[in-house]
C-alpha cells in the first residue's frame, strides 16, 4: 500500500544520506511509485501526527 511505499523509500534515503529530503521524497515516490505528491504529504502528515516520522529541521524527514 502507498503509507508502506512511503516509508519504504524514506527508509533507503535515510540509509543512504542520513535523512531524506521531502522535495526528493516527494520526487521519488511520483516517479518510482506513482504517488502524486498532495497525496504524499497528506500520508506525510499523518505520519507524522502519529510518531511514525518526525521532522529534524524543516524540509528533512527521518524515521523514528
Amino acid at each position: 500500500d502507498k503509507i508502506h511505499a512511503v516509508l519504504e523509500v524514506l527508509e533507503e534515503m535515510q540509509h543512504d544520506y542520513g535523512v531524506a529530503k521531502r522535495d526528493e521524497l516527494l520526487t521519488r515516490l511520483g516517479k518510482e511509485r506513482d504517488i502524486p505528491p498532495g497525496e504524499t504529504e497528506e500520508i506525510l502528515g499523518m505520519l507524522i501526527r502519529e510518531g511514525t516520522i518526525y521532522e529534524p529541521r524543516p524540509g528533512y524527514l527521518k524515521k523514528t
